[in-house]
């Protein structure tokens, strides 16, 4: 093979990979501030259902502790340096096996995130999806690479002799990119993550006369009503933003309109995980005890049940998780007592024309997030 032919197909995988690392940082910073700017709406959020600002709001959007976009970072840049040192180094010393099984799990990691996107978020990211079509494009690239190199195994065997010759050199460049990704999730700032209450400032709290649970300043004449379904991947991020702002300004009180979109069975004993109003039971219970904001905190940071059989108990994990007396949430969580306050809220709700969540009001007004956002940042410190 002359070193022309050599060259190509690497070349183009490291200007792929080069567009791929583009792409994923446009998704960091679109990840960055739809948590942290109470304003931003990203240009790809479309709708509910063609919206990257929903994805990077689900809990979907941060594996091990880290943001995806933050991963696909790194793994473009690992990427592209190995097409650059398998463009320099030939086709006797490259890293043509490498880069074959690093695409293509590329490849299988973009099936398995678009099948979360339309399945389980309900919703697509135009600019994840240029990443997903980025990795197949690599996947072929480095099946061709390779197949010009010869067996997969045989590339496999000479690339790891080459890798750790010497051995200790190999191995110090493995300690190396470890100790850096481990300092990466180290110093990477969580601003994804609610502020919990013994994190956070210690805000005010009380029940108003509806028994409505409200946070903030008890003498306040900026009064925020907010109804929120626990179940509601935008009502996280919203009510993040808002607890945020509660912390830094003086003169607000939000007030916490509980309700449920789901189906609030009082038959429970042959199909528990069909409660549509679960939690919103678990943080009625949670107030009779006084810890309402504490089990919200605990919903709102605490990945929601992935499958069937981990939605059975979520509630009893929640309690458990904030130090509530168990017996005492267990024989509340099933009380007629529990069924009819959360009907009652869903009845209120309604009454007051609100269909979906979140929905703000500031005193009597129905207002829109943005313009709640606005008259708070407004208010004095």
């Amino acid at each position: 093979m002359s070193k022309k032919a050599h060259k190509r197909p690497s070349t183009w995988i490291a200007i792929l990979s080069g567009v791929g690392l583009l792409f994923a940082s446009w998704l960091v910073y679109v990840h960055v501030r739809v948590y942290t700017d109470l304003t931003y709406e990203p240009v790809c959020a479309l709708s509910q259902g063609l919206s990257c600002s929903r994805v990077a709001a689900s809990r979907w959007s941060v594996f091990a502790g880290l943001p995806v976009a933050v991963w696909g970072v790194l793994a473009y840049v690992t990427m592209g340096l190995l097409a650059l040192a398998d463009r320099a180094r030939g086709a006797s010393q490259g890293y043509a096996g490498a880069m074959f099984a690093l695409a293509w799990s590329f490849a299988a990691v973009g099936g398995v995130l678009a099948y979360v996107s339309t399945v389980r978020i309900e919703s697509v990211c135009l600019l994840c999806f240029a990443v997903y079509l980025i990795n197949g494009g690599l996947a072929v690239l480095s099946t061709l690479n390779a197949r010009r190199r010869g067996r997969l195994l045989e590339l496999w065997a000479r690339e790891v002799k080459l890798f750790f010759s010497p051995i200790w050199e190999g191995a110090f460049m493995l300690l190396v990119v470890a100790a850096a990704v481990a300092a990466l999730w180290v110093s990477y700032p969580r601003y994804w993550q609610v502020a919990a209450w013994v994190d956070g400032a210690r805000l005010s709290s009380g029940l108003d006369e509806n028994g409505d649970p409200w946070l903030g300043d008890p003498g306040a004449k900026t009064v925020i009503h907010e109804y929120l379904d626990f179940e509601c991947p935008h009502c996280r991020t919203a009510h993040t933003k808002l607890r945020r702002l509660l912390a830094r300004k003086d003169g607000i009180r939000l007030v916490r309109h509980d309700m449920s979109r789901g189906d609030c069975r009082e038959a429970l004993t042959e199909h528990p995980e069909w409660d549509g109003c679960g939690i919103m039971r678990g943080a009625f219970c949670a107030t009779k005890q006084g810890r309402y904001w504490h089990f919200n905190d605990a919903v709102l940071s605490m990945p929601k049940p992935g499958t069937t059989q981990d939605r059975v108990g979520y509630e009893q994990r929640l309690a458990e998780r904030i130090g509530l007396d168990m017996d005492a949430f267990g024989a509340c969580l099933r009380s007629e007592e529990a069924f009819a306050a959360v009907k009652e809220k869903d009845e209120r709700a309604h009454a007051r024309k609100v269909r979906y969540t979140p929905t703000y009001f500031i005193g009597k007004k129905k207002v829109s997030l943005e313009d709640v956002f606005e008259v708070v940042v407004a208010l004095p410190h």
